[in-house]
């Protein structure tokens, strides 16, 4: 079975780094765009074999906001980052 994940990849650029921030089927993630290094990871609660994440993560006034249907248990959810990521 096919798993989808339609969402792009989005980079943030921080005062001190620029990371990628990307989903996969049980998180959200950000990556040094320099260095390769996973600084964190989110675990999206519930999620499921055959969840489908097709909504990509908004990055506004220094937080990442999250839109999930059907197949998780996060609904809308706004994660704050610290000014280094």
């Amino acid at each position: 079975m096919v798993r989808n994940y339609y969402g792009s990849p989005m980079l943030i650029k921080l005062p001190e780094r620029k990371i990628l921030v990307n989903l996969s089927r049980y998180f959200l993630f950000a990556v040094d765009c320099k260095s390769g290094e996973l600084l964190w990871s989110y675990r999206l609660k519930g999620a499921k074999d055959d969840a489908q994440h097709s909504n990509t993560p908004i990055y506004t006034d220094g937080s990442i906001y999250l839109v999930f249907g059907k197949g998780t248990q996060n609904g809308t959810t706004r994660l704050e980052l610290s000014p280094d990521g």
